[in-house]
């Protein structure tokens, strides 16, 4: 009889992807397994409380959202096995708290913080494994070290995007042979981890001496907040508006039109200012499932190996664009216009969530949780 594994999230309408791809990679593997996202405690009704009973597994994600229902939560899920996965390291996580300028104040208070690290530490304490994305240094979760698996983010899967999905950027190799024009995309929710502020320095530096035979333009594609008004500032400053534009949160099938036009894809570049020097983004595996190559500045599991990463120093220096083009010439020398496909397919047969799944189902079984 097929198990039942229930996933359980809060509010996580910027991640549905992300779980409907590993909902899907369950069921492909033959389990009854579904998603169900909570949007107030108004949903924790008699309905979910008998899925939770008849779960054999449960999946929950550990944020700030689950915390506050988690008093409610707790008598259902606290006879079953469950897993939590905790999507940033928690010394990471309290560190963007207490430098965010989203959250309110009274959240930053030390009795508060105090009680959110109690919480979290009697979610992790009930649980049968921490599955964490990057190294974890935080005392609360290394208490459970020997629960501890370290998995590594998926891409989702291509039939998710639609009709819209494929290799794209051919057509920008063309341009970069004909037309000597490198077209650099990053894609992201900024912040100051993100890097813009090191790219926009190095293109202000590669433009201030003289006019380069090729011309960079950027694409940033993002939402309001902050650290965009910041960069946009930034780059008014520089005048450098005609060669790095910005765009809203677009559909799939507009940020794909983006894609199909760019060369280089920019991840995190200043992933040091958080601490961080090691991860597994899922912006990135999304960039290499379409077939571009990317730029980043901390090691990732699965793509740091590959020549099509460029992983760059960690620190406030300025990108070096010339490096960048260097980077680029080297690969469509070697690759020619096969580099997206090849980038794809390594995509596909490695990074979707389908074989991330197959991972994590080897690694329950060893330990008797399916």
């Amino acid at each position: 009889m097929a198990k039942n594994i229930l996933y359980l999230t809060v509010r996580q309408s910027h991640y549905a992807a992300k779980y409907q791809s590993q909902v899907l990679a369950w069921q492909e593997l033959g389990y009854n397994c579904q998603q169900i996202d909570l949007k107030s405690s108004a949903d924790i009704s008699p309905s979910l409380q008998q899925q939770i009973a008849q779960a054999d597994l449960i999946y929950i994600r550990q944020e700030l959202a689950l915390i506050k229902f988690w008093q409610k939560l707790r008598p259902y899920l606290i006879s079953k096995p469950y897993l939590v996965e905790i999507p940033t390291p928690l010394h990471i996580y309290f560190q963007e708290i207490k430098n965010s300028t989203q959250i309110a104040k009274w959240k930053k208070n030390i009795f508060f913080i105090w009680l959110i690290k109690r919480q979290i530490a009697d979610i992790l304490s009930q649980s049968k494994m921490i599955i964490e994305f990057a190294e974890e240094l935080s005392p609360l979760v290394l208490a459970h070290k020997e629960r501890i698996y370290l998995w590594q983010n998926g891409v989702n899967l291509p039939k998710l995007y639609g009709n819209s999905y494929q290799v794209f950027n051919r057509a920008a190799i063309d341009n970069f042979y004909q037309y000597k024009q490198l077209n650099l995309i990053m894609v992201a929710n900024l912040a100051d981890y993100h890097g813009l502020d090191r790219l926009i320095l190095g293109l202000a530096k590669y433009y201030e001496t003289k006019t380069p035979e090729i011309v960079v333009q950027v694409t940033v594609v993002a939402g309001e907040n902050a650290a965009l008004n910041s960069s946009k500032q930034l780059v008014n400053q520089l005048a450098l508006n005609k060669h790095i534009s910005f765009a809203g949160y677009n559909a799939y099938s507009e940020l794909f039109q983006l894609y199909q036009g760019a060369n280089i894809a920019i991840g995190p570049i200043a992933s040091y200012r958080k601490n961080l020097f090691q991860a597994s983004s899922l912006k990135l595996r999304e960039y290499a499932l379409f077939g571009l190559p990317s730029i980043i500045d901390h090691h990732d599991y699965d793509l740091s190996s590959k020549d099509y990463i460029l992983q760059i120093p960690s620190d406030n220096a300025p990108v070096d664009v010339n490096h960048l083009i260097n980077f680029y010439q080297h690969l469509i020398k070697t690759y020619n216009h096969e580099l997206p496909t090849i980038i794809s397919d390594y995509a596909q047969n490695n990074l979707l969530w389908t074989h991330k799944v197959k991972q994590l189902e080897r690694v329950l079984k060893q330990n008797n949780l399916i």
